[in-house]
């Protein structure tokens, strides 16, 4: 029942199914002494009890899975010695023990799964030096474990998935030397700790997917070479990382996403050169990195999506040379990239409705080519707009109905009249110009 709050004794001495037995029994504040000899599973027994404050020893000598078996428990603060040598799942054994500040150390010899065994256990400061030998997941492991410091060194070489094994661990400021040659996923593996300055040397050759590694990593200054040849998805990668000043060159010849791949990244003043022929989104891929100063030319002919990819790249000069000919969306793509003088080419076919503001507050833009116009465009705070830049729209466009391109007042009075502009015009009786 959900509203008992103490467990008269119980003859437990032939059960050996425990699962789920005080499931959610949330007024429940203690246990009395369980013969659980017997038992070989105890998966959930105290799942949801929120209340609990203490549980007594337990004999799991014969249990064989523990997963879940405090989750939810948010007033325990101190756990007993448990006896678990044939345990070989204890994923989400400790979620979200939220007052819970130590565990102790208990045979995790046969273990395979940690799974978001920690997780949420916020004021947890460590955790022992479990043996991990037969570990191959260790997912969301310590998530969201935010008064943990520093991690002991684990086994991992049978390790296949670390995503977000770290995620919002705050105070934690080192990471110690890994075997990670066999795992598959890092994504969001540091997302959030905001304390790391540096990342050990990790063996990434079997790694699929970077997404979030180092999300919001805020004093991360430098990242080791990683062997990235596998990775199809480094999307939000280094996002946040304001202190990041280089990132390394890496391998990206199968990569997809690199979406807001380093969105945020304050301090970077130069872009790697990376491979780019496979990605199809590389929206907001350097928005915000308003120190940034260089970025090489890219193949995004598979490219679907450019929408604030330059966004507040408030140093950028020269834009790279980007295909955006299979692009349908192009919104803000360099809205706000105020020292911005050059833009390649911007090719406009697959762009069917009006794009929201891509050269809004692009100050000093002065030479752009822009060809295959479908749709209205606006270059009204483009103050510098020079007139090969517009007889190349006008001369190069794809309308198939009437359309406007609006320009600066000042470019318009300047241009308007001129009689090339006006012989192009001519030329091509769908386009108009209006001031802005």
């Amino acid at each position: 029942k959900a509203d008992i709050v103490y467990m008269p004794k119980i003859d437990t001495s032939t059960r050996t199914n425990f699962a789920n037995y005080f499931a959610n029994m949330y007024w429940l504040e203690g246990v009395p002494y369980l013969n659980t000899s017997n038992a070989t599973t105890v998966s959930g027994m105290f799942i949801g009890c929120s209340a609990l404050l203490a549980v007594p020893p337990m004999n799991l000598g014969k249990v064989t899975s523990t997963s879940k078996l405090f989750s939810g428990c948010r007033l325990l603060r101190y756990m007993p010695p448990l006896s678990t040598p044939k345990t070989t799942d204890t994923s989400s054994m400790f979620q979200n023990c939220s007052l819970l500040q130590e565990v102790p150390l208990f045979d995790t010899h046969l273990v395979k799964s940690m799974a978001s065994m920690f997780s949420g256990c916020v004021l947890l400061k460590e955790i022992p030096a479990y043996d991990t030998q037969s570990a191959t997941s260790m997912a969301s492991m310590m998530y969201n474990c935010r008064s943990i410091t520093a991690i002991p060194f684990f086994d991992t070489q049978n390790v296949t998935t670390m995503a977000s094994m770290f995620y919002n661990c705050y105070r934690l400021k080192e990471i110690p030397q890994f075997d990670t040659q066999n795992v598959t996923t890092m994504a969001s593996m540091f997302y959030g700790c905001i304390d790391l300055k540096t990342i050990p040397l990790l063996n990434t050759q079997n790694v699929t997917t970077t997404a979030s590694m180092f999300y919001n990593c805020y004093k991360l200054q430098e990242v080791p070479l990683l062997n990235t040849q596998n990775v199809t998805t480094m999307a939000s990668m280094f996002y946040g990382c304001s202190s990041l000043i280089d990132i390394p060159p890496l391998n990206t010849g199968n990569v997809t996403l690199l979406n807001s791949f380093a969105y945020a990244c304050v301090s970077l003043v130069d872009f790697p050169y990376i491979d780019t022929s496979k990605v199809t989104t590389i929206e907001a891929m350097c928005s915000g990195c308003n120190q940034l100063q260089y970025i090489p030319d890219l193949n995004t002919d598979s490219v679907t999506t450019t929408k604030n990819m330059l966004n507040s790249c408030l140093a950028l000069q020269r834009a790279p040379m980007v295909n955006t000919s299979n692009a349908t969306n192009i919104d803000a793509m360099f809205t706000t990239a105020t020292s911005l003088v050059t833009i390649p080419e911007v090719d406009m076919q697959k762009v069917a409705t009006v794009p929201s503001a891509p050269f809004n507050k692009c100050y000093v833009l002065k030479d752009i080519r822009v060809k295959n116009m479908r749709v209205n465009m606006t270059f009204a705070n483009c103050y510098l707009l020079n007139k090969e830049s517009i007889l190349y729209m006008i001369n190069n466009e794809a309308a198939t109905g009437a359309i406007t391109i609006t320009l600066n007042a000042n470019v318009y009075t300047k241009y308007a009249e001129d009689a090339v502009v006006l012989g192009a015009l001519a030329n091509h009786p769908n386009i108009s110009l209006a001031s802005a």
